[in-house]
């Protein structure tokens, strides 16, 4: 099992399960991003990973990205901030060949 502080992943039966884990809302940040990639990356290339389950820890799966940081990002539009960080990851886990 790995983990960040907003989110764990663990490798059980071939089903990668990763749990977002920011407190009260799971909303994305920049680091919750980045650790989520790297994972979904790693899950390309392991053969013992047949799917990925994407599941938020507590009430709520996730209530989308953590706006107070993209009101820290002075002088981009929400909509750069989405095409520079949230899209990517949208369109990593459509590449990966395997269920989701």
């Amino acid at each position: 099992m790995s983990a960040t502080d907003l989110m764990q992943s663990e490798l059980k039966d071939g089903v990668l399960t990763i749990t977002l884990d920011h407190p009260k809302v799971n909303a994305f940040t920049m680091k919750m991003i980045a650790s989520i990639r790297t994972t979904f990356k790693d899950a390309a290339h392991d053969d013992r990973i047949r799917c990925v389950l994407l599941t938020g820890k507590g009430k709520y799966f996730s209530t989308g990205h953590d706006l107070k940081e993209v009101n820290r990002a002075k002088g981009e539009s929400f909509r750069g901030h989405l095409v520079r960080t949230f899209n990517p990851l949208i369109l990593q886990i459509r590449a990966l060949q395997k269920p989701v």
